[in-house]
């Protein structure tokens, strides 16, 4: 795992926060782990009934926002972001 203080962790929280922000977004739990070269971010976020990215492509934007906010190429880092209504996917 990542230290918190790493820089990409905080890349990490001030994207979800801006996230949360702006949108129904109950709770945003992220794990990042280097291995080798390779950046591995995992997040998962909770959305309320609110949540308005309810399209693929939405989502897809928002997901983009974030690996544009982590400043990492796709060739860098694997990203998954994943959304649910239910906590217990987190």
């Amino acid at each position: 795992m990542a230290e918190p203080d790493d820089e990409l962790v905080q890349r990490v929280d001030r994207v979800l926060a801006a996230l949360r922000a702006e949108h129904d977004i109950v709770r945003a739990a992220h794990h990042v782990v280097r291995t080798g070269r390779m950046v591995f971010v995992e997040i998962d976020v909770v959305v309320g009934p609110d949540f308005a990215a309810q399209r693929i492509a939405q989502q897809d934007e928002l997901r983009e926002r974030i690996r544009a906010a982590i400043g990492l190429s796709l060739d860098e880092a694997w990203l998954t972001v994943s959304f649910t209504e239910d906590p217990r996917w987190t």
